[in-house]
C-alpha cells in the first residue's frame, strides 16, 4: 500500500490525474450507503485525495465529511482503480464542479475501499453543504439501489461491493 500511495502522490504532482476514493462502510453484516436526495442516487461515501494524504486517510476523512461517520480498519478492495478520462464525457450533462475540474485534470483514478463503522459523530452531522443521508442496508439491497444510478462507474461500484 505504501508504494501505491507514493505512486499516487507522483500522479497528483502536476501530472493531470485526480485521485478519488469511494468507501463501503460495513456495520455488522450490513453496509452504509449515502443517499443524495437532490439527485435521487445511492452511493458510497467518497471524494478526492488531498495533498500528502494516503488513500486510507482520505477514506476516513470522506466518511466523516459526508456521513459524519467515524471508521476504522480501512482496506483497499482492489489496487486497480476505475479510470475516468474527462475527454470521454463529450457533451453529456455534468455538474459545474466536474466541469471546472476538466480544466485542471485529465481525469480521475477512483479507488474502492472498505471500512468498519465505529460511530456517528453527532458534532459533524448535518454540517456539509450537500450532505448524503446515511442508509443502512444489506448487500443485495445496496446493489439494487446502486443499479438505479446511470453512471459509467456504477458497474465498478457494484463489482467492488460484491468482493466484500
Amino acid at each position: 500500500m505504501k508504494l501505491l500511495n507514493e505512486y499516487l502522490k507522483y500522479l497528483n504532482e502536476g501530472h493531470g490525474w485526480r485521485q478519488r476514493v469511494e468507501v463501503f462502510i460495513k456495520k455488522d453484516d450490513k453496509f452504509i450507503l449515502g443517499y443524495n436526495p437532490r439527485h435521487d442516487i445511492y452511493m458510497p461515501a467518497g471524494g478526492g485525495v488531498e495533498d500528502r494524504e494516503t488513500l486510507e486517510q482520505a477514506a476516513e476523512r470522506e466518511c466523516l465529511e459526508e456521513l459524519a461517520i467515524q471508521t476504522t480498519n480501512v482496506q483497499l478492495i482492489s489496487p486497480k482503480p476505475f479510470v475516468i478520462r474527462y475527454d470521454e464525457y463529450g457533451n453529456v450533462d455534468m455538474s459545474d464542479k466536474l466541469r471546472s475540474r476538466m480544466d485542471k485534470y485529465v481525469g480521475q483514478h477512483v479507488f474502492f475501499l472498505s471500512a468498519e463503522f465505529v460511530k456517528v459523530d453527532k458534532r459533524l452531522y448535518g454540517k456539509d453543504d450537500d450532505p448524503l443521508r446515511p442508509v443502512v442496508v444489506d448487500k443485495q439491497r445496496a446493489i439494487t439501489l446502486m443499479k438505479k444510478n446511470k453512471y459509467k462507474i456504477t458497474p465498478y461500484r457494484i463489482d467492488a461491493l460484491k468482493q466484500l
